[in-house]
């Protein structure tokens, strides 16, 4: 099994009498595996794993020993595979022929190899004639790799854009309009330079960023929290190492919904979370058509098929929000549309959102959004790990500088210390590097319930006063459940 991280894994029947597959090995070659298959590769005599990367690397994978016949290119392999897994690949006795092929294979190698040389040697001959003919020495050239992109989400509300070159990657721009945040990048490889808050501000972009490579990698990983609510592109313009310089632009699409997931459920399910009392609604109609409507949701989220298979009867899709965990069921067909989540600041930027595109299309809708009490308190349930992980995080690196101290004085610490000081001082390094991005994920959940406040407020029709914020944001620096719940309350 080859993954797109770079992961390649291997599974047997036979290690489980149930018949059940278990993973026996898993390797890692860091690029993206396009395809894989096993068989007689590099010797006649035993069958092996054979896998090809996106940038062309063909890599096998054995339990034996490698062939010193066969070429290094071929038979260096990252990983041998286990012991517990060479019984299924079957080995024959060496013969004479089996060596006068793998020579014959070894030689027309060799005189591939040495024509390439003298390709590579022409091109750069050709290429040192055409720079030198203008006083500049610069010439236009096409770029010639190729780029996997791909825009994902996690269950902690973080994005992670993801380019892939067919060869290796120099660096790389980003790009945009969005208010987004960008996250340490881990890693030595990899150098990040972002240009400060107050440069921005000056140009219309809102986060400038150039990340450089060096080492000779092929992927790059991009981590950002997005926040809903505006719609625009991430751009990134990554240029490969080599000569002569090239560079391709890389555009992806950040939807205003853009912390919702889809869910692969079938419609019982769907239906069975649609007649839950917490869920808010949100209707929309007019004389749209089914494809109409349909273009307007491609905009709004992520993995809205590009085209409608379906015109007839009610289409249905079931969303997860990443960071809070609440539902959004949309259900839409030729002059209707049906919104159920209990986020209601998701329906409110469905609304608002849905409403300019019928505008632009000069489609007049009836708006209709029917905000249930529970659903407040839902969102507030969902939303209470997050906070109270955080709370937990922030009193836990505040005290492991004197549970340090405590413990150097003292040899049998572990003795009179309760289980939470305990589990502290054992997790000491993981939390400090969590409580890196702490103050990044005090404010985002901090503009989650401010705009929650706000959306509430308005459907009922009451204004919002900056004392308010400012008590709200006081109740989530230092958190308490029942106050968070009590200040919704009042409203």
């Amino acid at each position: 099994m080859g993954r797109d991280d770079g992961g390649v894994e291997l599974h047997s029947f036979e290690l489980n009498p149930d018949g059940e597959p278990v993973k026996a090995w898993r390797g890692d070659v860091n690029e993206f595996v396009t395809s894989l298959e096993h068989g007689l590769i590099t010797n006649s005599d035993r069958e092996e794993m054979c896998l090809c990367t996106y940038s062309g690397k063909i890599l096998s994978f054995s339990p034996h020993a490698a062939d010193p016949t066969v070429p290094t290119a071929l038979s260096a392999a990252p990983a041998p595979l286990p012991p517990s897994v060479s019984s299924g690949l079957p080995v024959r006795d060496a013969s004479d022929d089996s060596v006068s092929i793998a020579r014959a294979k070894m030689a027309e190698t060799q005189l591939e190899i040495k024509q390439l040389e003298e390709q590579l040697q022409k091109r750069k001959t050709e290429y040192a004639q055409l720079t030198g003919e203008t006083a500049a020495g610069m010439k236009a050239v096409a770029a010639t790799f190729s780029v996997a992109q791909r825009l994902f989400l996690n269950d902690q509300g973080v994005a992670t854009l993801s380019v892939e070159l067919d060869t290796n990657m120099e660096s790389a721009a980003i790009s945009t309009e969005l208010d987004v945040e960008l996250m340490d990048q881990s890693g030595g490889d990899i150098l990040v330079s972002q240009t400060s808050r107050e440069l921005v501000s000056q140009s219309r972009y809102k986060v400038l960023a150039l990340y450089r490579s060096t080492t000779s990698c092929t992927r790059l990983e991009v981590h950002f929290r997005p926040s809903e609510g505006n719609a625009g592109d991430v751009n990134v313009i990554v240029a490969a190492r080599g000569s002569p310089k090239t560079a391709q632009q890389c555009v992806f699409y950040v939807p205003p919904l853009c912390l919702h997931r889809r869910l692969q459920t079938d419609l019982t399910t769907a239906q069975a979370a649609s007649a839950d009392v917490t869920m808010s609604l949100l209707t929309m109609k007019g004389p749209f058509s089914a494809k109409q409507v349909h273009s307007w949701l491609f905009k709004t989220l992520f993995d809205v098929p590009e085209i409608l298979t379906r015109t007839e009867g009610t289409t249905t899709l079931m969303y997860e929000h990443t960071y809070a965990g609440t539902l959004l069921i949309v259900e839409y067909q030729a002059g209707a549309i049906a919104l159920r989540s209990q986020n209601i600041s998701a329906l409110v930027l469905a609304r608002n959102f849905l409403s300019r595109q019928a505008t632009e299309a000069k489609v007049q809708l009836h708006i209709d959004l029917q905000v249930q009490p529970p659903s407040v308190a839902r969102m507030l349930e969902f939303l209470h790990p997050k906070l109270e992980r955080l709370t937990k995080l922030s009193r836990s690196v505040a005290l492991l500088e004197a549970l340090r101290e405590i413990e150097q004085q003292e040899p049998d610490v572990g003795t009179f210390l309760s289980e939470d000081f305990k589990h502290t001082l054992q997790h000491g390094k993981e939390m400090e590097s969590e409580f890196r991005d702490h103050a990044k994920g005090v404010a985002f959940a901090e503009k989650v319930l401010v705009t929650l406040l706000m959306d509430v407020a308005t459907s009922i029709g009451q204004a919002v006063s900056p004392v308010q914020v400012e008590q709200l944001r006081k109740i989530v620096a230092n958190y308490n459940q029942r106050d968070l719940v009590d200040f919704f309350n009042q409203l």
